[in-house]
């Protein structure tokens, strides 16, 4: 299986959900993200940026001590391990109007090969 790359907000893009009528909480919930894959935020920089934060900012929607920060208009970020993932606008108002979502990130199946099966014995003649 290989890395699916995920467009926050599909055609949407990251924006003002009060402008957008988006909700980043739904667009979560339809996709399933593995160790791997990536998301794409596409969003005005002058207007929008994006920050990877723990779950407690990402309630309160604060914004100072992000685990890390984009706002180059185009974000990549690469999911590379598993466990929850929490993601807010820095603008602290778009962040209290729904722009914001967490994700459950998990390994891919499959990953570790296996041994193969041995092959059954010849029937006797």
């Amino acid at each position: 299986a290989s890395a699916t790359r995920y467009i926050v907000g599909d055609e949407v893009g990251w924006s003002d959900p009060s402008m957008s009528n988006v909700s980043y909480a739904d667009w979560a919930l339809k996709h399933r993200f593995h160790v791997g894959d990536s998301l794409v935020f596409k969003y005005p920089s002058d207007a929008h940026t994006v920050l990877k934060v723990n779950r407690q900012d990402f309630e309160a929607c604060h914004n100072s001590n992000p685990m890390a920060s984009y706002k180059d208009g185009e974000s990549i970020v690469h999911l590379s391990s598993a466990g929850p993932h929490w993601f807010i606008c820095g603008e602290t108002s778009h962040c209290n109007q729904g722009q914001k979502f967490g994700i459950m990130v998990v390994e891919r199946r499959g990953r570790h090969s296996r041994a193969p099966s041995p092959s059954p014995a010849p029937a006797p003649s």
